[in-house]
């Protein structure tokens, strides 16, 4: 398997591959191979994905606060260090569901 772009965050930041020529519209160039081509997206829980962050964060630096909601709002923690819809992760009206997947 070839990896030939990688996503990483929702606002269409991505990386092609050496050998791939890729455009804002993920239209890719020169990856396909004759036969059979199959096309695999994987995604990561935004929720792990932000504590994964943290993470790396506290060995190389300080802690951003607010690190996680008030206690009544059950919501997840660390979510300022992800760039996703923060109300997806609880609000003061709402409850926790945060998304993945493809827009």
């Amino acid at each position: 398997m070839t990896v030939v772009a990688k996503c990483g965050r929702r606002l269409a930041q991505y990386a092609c591959a050496d050998e791939c020529t890729c455009h804002p519209n993920f239209v890719f160039l020169n990856c396909s191979q004759p036969g059979s081509n199959n096309i695999e997206v994987s995604c990561e829980s935004p929720v792990m994905y932000a504590q994964r962050k943290n993470a790396e964060r506290n060995r190389t630096s300080y802690q951003l606060q607010p690190t996680c909601p008030q206690h009544q709002q059950h919501g997840q923690c660390f979510v300022n260090l992800i760039r996703k819809m923060q109300c997806s992760f609880s609000w003061d009206w709402g409850p926790s569901f945060p998304s993945t997947g493809i827009w």
